[in-house]
């Protein structure tokens, strides 16, 4: 059972994360979607620490991953995940 994970439904899942930008406290949420076969769509994906990717682990596979701004990508340059990593690469 997933722990920072929130599901308003049996195959989605949400977790915020609170951040700080420009002195402004503000939050981000990256939405989990379990497909056919446990592959996981992540839209927005936030910081991903170890207890996050072990919820992730114990859902699938990350398969598919939506960056809705051009700053979502600096999450992904420093998040080690190999998963995310294989995802990444087969989008191109």
């Amino acid at each position: 059972m997933p722990v920072l994970l929130e599901t308003p439904a049996p195959t989605l899942w949400h977790v915020t994360h609170h951040f700080k930008a420009n002195g402004l406290a503000v939050s981000s949420r990256m939405t989990v979607v379990c497909l056919v076969g446990k592959r996981l769509w992540l839209h927005s994906p936030v910081p991903n620490t170890g207890v996050l990717r072990a919820d992730l682990l114990a859902l699938g596979e990350v398969a598919y991953i939506i960056l809705p701004s051009k700053t979502h990508h600096k999450v992904l340059e420093n998040d080690a995940h190999a998963q995310l990593a294989r995802a990444l690469q087969s989008l191109g």
